[in-house]
């Protein structure tokens, strides 16, 4: 289930929660409104198994094998202490808040992604059309090119095909690499990354400190809470911490000294984490943590949006674009100097 459709879950699941129509007849008469996409037909089965008795929970974790145990978790607690509403309307947030970041992920890297398959695409122009009549025209009048021009001109003597397999190869490589490092091996290779590694770790960090906050509202134990929220991560580094995390927080390990222990976050925020824990407001203090890596990796989505796409169009049209046409042209200016003089 995407974000977006548990953000909306959540919503609608609050609404009907805090309205005295049964929940059931709340659910049915909203998936005929929604039609027969997943939410609504989610929604169908939902009111169809409240019917027969079965609590929400276990109605969801039914349904759906992709519902995120935390959302079952969640419900369950907030039927519990009786706060179902309320907790399925933080679930909304933060669903909202990881589709919301997602985005911010995919418009950075869009332009960049579009410049480099225009560049790709001048390039190949080049190589399959102008650099064959140049290559005659040179020929033609007899002319001593430069080595490096004759070395591009021999490039136009390649056929297409050896230029499908090279292009294959290069999109191969880092293909079986993907295939080999795992999805740690890859986050690793992420994390190291400038500006980008940083962002993708802020975004990480920042879910996770909100999913732990919210599951603590809701009257989930910590080591569970832990355990739930690194469960649900996107980010294999940060799963593999967290549930390290949480077995050392069931042995009784103090939560602040398990996140330096295990770098979930900066020494403040482990301090911070360790105030509220002390003075019983943890989640309101991971929630403003959770604001702050957010905010964090918002700038840095947004510096690379404003840098990262002149930079990659300056680089392939000048260096690239530009250095190949300057090779190409070179015999022309010797030979314009020669007539001058």
């Amino acid at each position: 289930m995407s974000p977006d459709q548990l953000a909306a879950l959540g919503q609608e699941l609050g609404a009907l929660s805090r309205t005295n129509l049964p929940l059931d007849r709340g659910l049915a008469a909203l998936a005929q409104e929604m039609g027969g996409d997943k939410i609504g037909r989610l929604c169908e089965n939902l009111a169809r198994d409240l019917g027969a008795g079965l609590p929400l929970d276990q109605a969801l974790a039914k349904h759906d094998p992709d519902m995120p145990p935390y959302l079952v978790a969640l419900v369950k607690a907030g039927l519990a202490t009786g706060k179902l509403p309320q907790c399925l309307d933080r679930l909304a947030t933060h669903a909202r808040m990881v589709h919301s970041m997602r985005q911010t992920f995919w418009q950075t890297a869009f332009y960049p992604l579009v410049v480099v398959v225009f560049a790709l695409g001048l390039n190949a122009f080049l190589l399959g059309f102008v650099l064959p009549r140049f290559a005659e025209i040179y020929r033609g009048f007899g002319m001593q090119v430069p080595m490096i021009t004759a070395w591009l001109l021999t490039l136009a003597e390649v056929h297409w095909t050896s230029w499908l397999a090279l292009a294959l190869g290069m999109l191969g490589i880092p293909c079986l690499l993907w295939l080999v490092l795992g999805k740690v091996g890859r986050a690793k290779f992420a994390r190291k990354i400038p500006v980008v590694g940083g962002m993708f770790r802020e975004a990480s960090l920042g879910t996770w400190y909100d999913l732990v906050a919210m599951l603590l509202q809701s009257g989930t134990n910590l080591p569970q809470a832990v355990q739930l929220a690194s469960d649900a991560s996107d980010d294999p580094l940060v799963a593999q911490a967290g549930c390290q995390m949480a077995a050392d927080l069931a042995n009784g390990s103090a939560f602040g000294d398990s996140l330096r222990k295990y770098r979930l976050g900066s020494a403040w925020g482990a301090w911070l984490a360790e105030v509220g824990q002390g003075n019983g407001v943890l989640p309101e203090n991971l929630m403003e943590l959770s604001a702050t890596c957010m905010a964090q990796a918002e700038n840095r989505g947004r510096w690379l949006s404003m840098v990262l796409p002149p930079l990659v169009l300056v680089i392939l049209s000048v260096v690239v674009v530009g250095g190949v046409i300057m090779v190409l042209f070179l015999p022309m200016f010797r030979l314009l100097e020669g007539l001058s003089s």
